[in-house]
């Protein structure tokens, strides 16, 4: 709000107020806010991603599909989109959408650090340890700043060295 008294033609802050809102799981309230982003931002890819966002997690799948193919018309190679409804999914615990997400993202941009790290993290969850290191492993190749594929890499380290899972006792 703060923002907004600044400069009232500024759509970011409804963005964030948006994403906030979604953590919330309160789409209406999501929606309502991409909907004030558009009157000042358009079709951008970043309302147009928020908005897919929202459909999505509402199963709203014929508004998702025309605003998926808006935003990739924007933005063709707009791989951000794909990795941002992976996380909003692996988040929910929607598992098979959050993989197919990320996967997608990686498809149109293979050297996108966030979705390999994404990935990797999620693989890391699942309890995919091998397939989570190689997708760390490449994030931090692609991005040696990011603290949390980092952290998730010691963390696997430590796994290795100092723990044993069994399924069953022998």
């Amino acid at each position: 709000k703060k923002c907004q008294a600044v400069n009232a033609q500024l759509a970011e802050p409804h963005l964030v107020r948006a994403k906030i809102h979604e953590y919330e799981e309160n789409y209406d309230a999501m929606l309502a806010d991409v909907a004030e982003a558009k009157k000042l931002a358009g079709d951008s890819a970043e309302v147009l991603t928020r908005e897919a966002v929202a459909r999505w997690l509402r199963n709203e799948t014929a508004e998702f599909n025309q605003v998926e193919q808006a935003c990739l018309k924007v933005k063709p190679d707009h791989a951000l989109l794909y990795c941002e409804l992976g996380s909003s999914c692996a988040v929910r615990r929607r598992t098979d959408d959050a993989f197919k997400f990320f996967q997608q993202a990686l498809k149109m941009d293979p050297d996108f650090a966030e979705a390999e790290s994404e990935l990797g993290n999620l693989n890391m969850r699942e309890g995919n340890e091998e397939q989570a290191r190689v997708h760390l492993e490449k994030a931090w190749k692609l991005d040696e700043f990011n603290y949390r594929t980092k952290n998730f890499l010691e963390l696997l380290d430590y796994l290795d060295r100092d723990f044993l899972v069994r399924l069953s006792p022998s």
